[in-house]
């Protein structure tokens, strides 16, 4: 199986990379953050089987 080109998001959506980042940090500074740490990793996990990329 070949792989295929990745998407340069970066220049398809500027500013999308400090989106996500301050996404990141809302949640890991948000209550969720301290009450349930593992649930943050499983959902980033999972998300990146979907993408098909490693974590």
């Amino acid at each position: 199986m070949e792989m295929q080109p990745r998407l340069d998001y970066g220049s398809l959506v500027p500013g999308l990379g400090r989106a996500m980042g301050g996404l990141d940090h809302l949640v890991r500074s948000s209550p969720l953050a301290n009450q349930e740490p593992l649930l943050i990793e499983l959902v980033k996990i999972r998300a990146s089987q979907i993408n098909g990329c490693a974590y």
